[in-house]
């Protein structure tokens, strides 16, 4: 029995008749390949991998490359030059389908394509008869969709069915990581996707249909794997490590090998809609195993063993949930696990959560009272001066290591804050631990975020140097250090050290994405809070984000989804769309808000949420310092501002806080040039170290420059940038000053028609989008942006679904977008007209 090689290449049917592939594309095309070559197959799949709908599409394919398909029941008779090919299941046939099939093996021209399950130490029927047919066959084995397999499936469906918005990277991902690659999860979780409300937590309960789509998963599971998967829920998010220790590792092999379950970074994961059908279909208690396993993890914790972030997470549910497991815990080692759980949830920003844990603490551990526990429960931020003065008053704390409570506190990323210091310093003092959490650096990195808050950028340079020397960094303090320079370096539009910074932050990044325990989960929190700081200062400085931290912020997107950890695929969505504003990626855009706001919510998500609804945010606890919160005002300057036009661009630079800076100064120079034609102070222009071409700063220079010196190339190159990212109006203002430089030169006027045509359509556009809705259209266009069909509108409002479809092409029409770039956040931003 021979294994093939899916890498050979195939050319693939690609009319208006192509089958549908399901993500299956390489497969079919080795199968067909195998065929042609005169060999037998057999694909081997676990249920729920599709292997009927593979058959199925093989069949289609093959008749369409000159096959003959035939059943088992029909005679065998070939002509010459003619090929003919068996299709089954041979899980599914009897003794006598076998036999027969033996026999059109041997016939000329006959070639046989079959499925199974792999054999496995459950199997109910011996597979001795199916040992020939197998042994001169080659074998496939069908795996789960990968990343790049499950977007192809999406694409087909999408081509295929009409849906109201099509789904946008960050909904692909989600699509993925939620269905565990098996094809039928993820087509009616992209079903689910598009009839989904636009509202809070609307993506956390599967549909029906997922339900049956994953209890067919489970089904075809040995009623005691069933259990033993069911007996697993509780401990979803510990070690795999950990698990090994304690439970059978032949059936945690078999678990793995069905795909249902997988240990991604050594961490269990179950897919949410199995995690769904398995809590329907079995009774998820906690074993003696799994409270055993508990019991280690808040061990653990007392005695400052390894443990993850996620672990502490899952023993603080369990002792929640779980009487049994309570009397079993000594309720000190209780009260440190809840502690920590407390901590390390308002650190990711879930407010909510902390407060429940908080209260919990409280009513169960009264003696445990503190003015931080209060705080938290309170959703209230943190005192440093309070904490430091409990600590002195020799107050107890119910965590066994403050050094790593420090790391948990809300110490704002880029800037001081009173009692900070002081705080680190008695912590060092009381700790009886080797500084090993690198708080003296952590103190001197804040030293150089105060400097940047107090607007010293050349003494927080100079701060910050010291700790990116690879040599003898501390890795915490050079994520604040990256931050800030990023921050300075946006401040001053220094476009290569920007650049720069963003390389040397990557690479670090990337080196510590594999470490584990306590410290290396509260690191990359960090490493994420840094990365929304430096996707920020990109954007700030009219730069677009360079592929490096893309990369970075893929990644985390991807881990974030897989282990359901909302904080972290929320920072990596937000940095996605600072990076598809950017691009002009309105699709992108409105998708990532869309699911940002299907979402649970975090303190982060709310607070962008707000903003993009034109809403006031609440403050945020660290991201939203004032140099922070300068560079956010000109992210949305720079993107969102300048793409409504060039009135609202003005008014947003107007409204900047700090107009003293190289970029204010420089968009009040171009706005007055593009409204007067002024040349202005040009010379101050031409001033900017490290500023690059392609950029929104570089095409105001151009612009500027292009206008005083007549410099038809300066005005071309700004016109194009503009264009690019989504500056209609502005690159108008360029071609008008280049058209009577030019005028006259065929070539020249030649090359710049296509853009011409590309700014006149999007200027149209913007006419349109100006026109107000009326009531009617308004409040269709919501539903509409909030994933309701045509019919359930017209049912809703008493109207026809004409009438309905009516109001709805108006709308869209005015507002210059598809039905695909409806999104709530859109409408509450453009009113309505009463």
């Amino acid at each position: 029995m021979s294994h093939t090689d899916l890498s050979s290449p195939r050319t693939i049917l690609t009319d208006s008749s192509t089958p549908m592939y399901y993500g299956r594309a390489e497969t079919v095309a080795a199968i067909l390949d195998n065929l042609a070559s005169q060999r037998d197959v057999i694909v081997e799949g676990e249920t729920g991998l599709g292997k009927s709908m593979l058959r199925a599409t093989v069949a289609r394919v093959a008749r369409a490359e000159g096959w003959r398909t035939i059943r088992l029941d029909q005679p065998a008779t070939v002509s010459g030059g003619e090929r003919a090919i068996v299709i089954t299941d041979l899980d599914t046939l009897s003794s006598a389908d076998l036999n027969r099939l033996s026999e059109l093996q041997r016939v000329d021209g006959v070639r046989l394509f079959a499925t199974r399950r792999p054999p496995h130490p459950f199997a109910s029927t011996s597979s001795q008869t199916r040992a020939p047919i197998i042994s001169r066959a080659t074998t496939i084995t069908l795996m789960p969709l990968t990343l790049a397999q499950c977007d192809a499936l999406i694409e087909e469906q999408v081509g295929i069915t009409p849906m109201p918005t099509e789904p946008t990277l960050v909904e692909r991902r989600w699509i993925w990581a939620q269905s565990g690659g098996f094809p039928r999860i993820a087509m009616s979780l992209l079903q689910s996707l598009s009839e989904a409300p636009v509202e809070e937590d609307s993506l956390s309960t599967p549909s029906r249909r997922t339900l049956i789509e994953a209890s067919s998963v489970l089904a075809g599971l040995p009623p005691a794997l069933q259990r033993f998967a069911g007996s697993l829920l509780p401990l979803v998010g510990v070690s795999f490590t950990r698990i090994r220790r304690f439970f059978n590792r032949v059936e945690l092999s078999l678990l793995i090998e069905s795909h249902v379950i997988s240990d991604h970074r050594d961490t269990l994961c179950i897919p949410g809609p199995i995690q769904a059908a398995l809590r329907m279909m079995t009774e998820p208690e906690m074993t003696p195993l799994a409270q055993d396993i508990i019991a280690d993890i808040c061990a653990s914790v007392v005695i400052d063993a390894e443990c993850t972030e996620s672990e502490v997470g899952v023993a603080a549910r369990a002792l929640t949930i779980d009487a049994t497991l309570r009397a079993l815990i000594d309720p000190d080692a209780q009260l440190a696990v809840l502690s920590m759980a407390m901590w390390l949830s308002r650190r990711r920003g879930e407010s909510e959560q902390a407060a429940a844990l908080a209260r919990r603490i409280l009513t169960m551990h009264p003696a445990a009272t503190s003015d931080g526990l209060l705080r938290t429960a309170r959703q209230e931020g943190d005192d440093f001066e309070r904490l430091t003065a409990d600590l002195r008053a020799g107050m107890n704390l119910p965590v066994y290591d403050l050094c790593l409570w420090a790391l948990c506190l809300q110490i704002p990323l880029t800037s001081g804050a009173e009692g900070v210091d002081e705080l680190l310093v008695e912590i060092g003092v009381q700790s009886a631990r080797i500084d090993r959490y690198g708080l003296e650096t952590h103190r001197a990195s804040l030293v150089a975020a105060a400097a940047l808050d107090r607007g010293e950028f050349d003494e927080a340079l100079r701060l910050t140097a010291p700790l990116l020397v690879p040599s003898h960094r501390d890795t915490l303090a050079a994520l604040r250090a990256y931050s800030v320079d990023s921050l300075v370096h946006a401040q001053r539009l220094d476009h290569a050290a920007l650049r720069a910074t963003a390389e040397g932050f990557a690479q670090l990044a990337t080196a510590t994405t594999f470490e584990r325990g306590l410290k290396a989960d509260l690191t990359r929190r960090m490493t994420l809070d840094a990365l929304t700081v430096i996707a920020c200062a990109f954007g700030a400085a009219g730069q677009r984000v360079p592929s490096s931290i893309e990369q970075v912020t893929d990644r985390f997107l991807t881990e974030g989804l897989l282990h359901d950890d909302l904080s972290m695929s929320t920072s990596a969505t937000i940095c996605h769309l600072i990076s598809a504003a950017q691009h002009d990626q309105q699709e992108e855009l409105h998708g990532g808000l869309r699911f940002l706001t299907r979402e649970s919510r975090t303190d982060t998500s709310a607070w962008v949420l707000a903003a993009a609804a034109g809403r006031e945010p609440a403050p945020l606890f660290s991201p939203v310092t004032s140099a922070l919160s300068q560079a956010v005002s000109l992210v949305l300057a720079l993107t969102v501002e300048m793409q409504r036009g060039q009135h609202t661009f003005t008014e947003a630079i107007d409204a900047l806080p700090d107009q003293s800076i190289p970029l204010t100064r420089l968009a009040q120079q171009f706005i007055a040039t593009a409204a007067t034609g002024a040349t202005g102070a040009t010379a101050q222009v031409d001033e900017i170290a490290g500023l690059e071409d392609a950029t929104i700063p570089g095409a105001m220079v151009d612009f500027c420059i292009g206008v005083a010196n007549a410099d038809p190339m300066r005005l071309r190159r700004a016109a194009f940038t503009f264009q690019s990212m989504g500056g209609g109006e502005q690159a108008q203002a360029a071609l008008t000053a280049l058209a009577p430089l030019v005028s006259g030169d065929h070539a020249f006027e030649k090359s710049l028609r296509p853009l011409k045509r590309t700014v006149s359509s999007r200027l149209r556009a913007m006419d349109e989008k100006a026109e107000p809705l009326t009531p009617r259209e308004y409040e269709i266009a919501l539903l509409a942006a909030q994933g309701h069909r045509n019919a359930d509108i017209a049912q809703r409002l008493f109207l026809s679904v004409r009438t309905v479809e009516s109001h709805l092409y108006r709308a869209m029409r005015k507002l210059a977008v598809d039905r695909k770039g409806l999104h709530p956040s859109v409408l509450l931003r453009i009113g309505i007209e009463s």
